[in-house]
């Protein structure tokens, strides 16, 4: 355990049991937590709540035709109420 956080274990030698996860997991490596110091838990709670914010408002998704996922979400929304 490590800055009190448990990890849970997935199948071992199969790093494709949950793409989704490794994908997240390995996107906030490379675009946050290899660019970011932080001094304890809270810092880095605090930090990552900040890159997430950043990362569902802000950074444009090419699988989203360069929307935001909060700009999506809102799109789908509003595409429900008009169409039921």
């Amino acid at each position: 355990m490590i800055l009190e956080i448990n990890e849970i274990k997935t199948v071992a030698g199969v790093p494709t049991s949950h793409p989704f996860v490794a994908r997240s997991i390995g996107l906030c490596r490379q675009e946050f937590l290899d660019h970011v110091l932080f001094w304890n838990a809270e810092d880095l709670a605090r930090k990552l709540d900040q890159y997430q914010n950043y990362h569902n408002e802000t950074r444009a998704h090419s699988s989203l035709n360069k929307k935001t996922p909060n700009q999506k979400q809102q799109m789908m929304i509003f595409q429900m109420k008009c169409y039921p």
